[in-house]
C-alpha cells in the first residue's frame, strides 16, 4: 500500500500503516531530519512495570501465594481514605504481605522517601509488619536503602530492585527469586513490632506467629 500510495478512501489509514511498516522492518525513529513522519505517543512505563510484575509474580507464586493487583482497601476506620496497593499476597484468603512497584529510581533518589511513606501506609492499613518496594533498575548513583525499620511503628520496609537491562531470561529469573523471597518473608516472624504503655504496664506487641495472630506480652515498668 505504501508503494501504491493512498486515496481519499483510505488516507485515514496512512499513520497506522506507516507505523506498522516500521515495526515489520524492525526499524525505529529518532529526532533528526528524514522522510519518515509518525504520530507521537507515550507509554506509561509505571503501569507497564506494575502489570508485568503482577503477572510474573502470579505465575511464579502459583500454588504458594495468591497475587492480586490494585487491591482496594481503606486507611481509616471510617473508610473515607481509599488506598490501592499495587500488589497484595494472600495465603488461604488472608493478606500476608504487600508490595508497591515503581519503574525507576532517579540519580538523586528523589521520590524514594514518599514511596516509603506510601508503603508504610499500606502496611498500616492492612495491619502487616512488613512490605516491599520493588524498583526497576535505574541509573541512580547511590542505591536506595534495602531495609528501613520504622521508628515507633514496629514495621520494616524492604526495597528490592529488578534489573531490566538484561535478556528476558535474566529478568524473569530476578522476579522468580523475588517471589521466593516474598514467600520466605510472609512466613517468617520479624521480632517485636513495637511497644506502648497502658496503666503502668509496657505492652510489647510481638511479631505475627505462624497462624498470623498477634501476641501481647505485658512487662511491668
Amino acid at each position: 500500500m505504501l508503494q501504491r500510495g493512498f486515496s481519499r478512501l483510505n488516507i485515514h489509514y496512512e499513520p497506522a500503516v506507516r507505523l506498522a511498516a516500521l515495526v515489520l522492518e524492525r526499524r525505529s525513529m529518532r529526532h533528526s531530519a528524514g522522510d519518515v513522519s509518525a504520530s507521537a505517543f507515550l507509554i506509561d512505563m509505571n503501569r507497564v512495570f506494575e502489570a508485568f510484575l503482577e503477572t510474573r509474580l502470579a505465575q511464579a507464586l502459583r500454588g504458594r501465594l495468591d497475587v492480586r493487583g490494585q487491591w482496594r482497601t481503606r486507611l481509616d476506620d471510617d473508610g473515607r481514605v481509599a488506598m490501592r496497593p499495587d500488589l497484595v499476597f494472600r495465603d488461604g484468603g488472608q493478606i500476608v504481605f504487600v508490595g508497591d512497584a515503581k519503574y525507576k529510581v532517579t540519580k538523586d533518589l528523589v521520590g524514594v522517601t514518599s514511596d516509603l511513606y506510601q508503603l508504610l501506609a499500606y502496611t498500616a492499613a492492612l495491619d502487616l509488619p512488613e512490605g516491599v518496594l520493588v524498583y526497576g533498575h535505574g541509573d541512580e548513583e547511590e542505591p536506595p536503602p534495602t531495609n528501613v525499620d520504622v521508628s515507633n511503628a514496629g514495621r520494616r520496609l524492604h526495597v528490592r530492585r529488578i534489573d531490566l537491562r538484561g535478556p528476558a531470561s535474566a529478568i524473569t529469573g530476578s522476579v522468580d527469586r523475588l517471589a521466593d523471597w516474598i514467600v520466605e518473608r510472609s512466613r517468617t516472624p520479624t521480632g517485636c513490632l513495637g511497644t506502648r504503655t497502658i496503666g503502668g504496664v509496657i505492652e510489647k506487641r510481638a511479631a505475627r506467629t505462624s497462624n498470623h495472630t498477634d501476641v501481647i506480652v505485658p512487662t511491668p515498668l
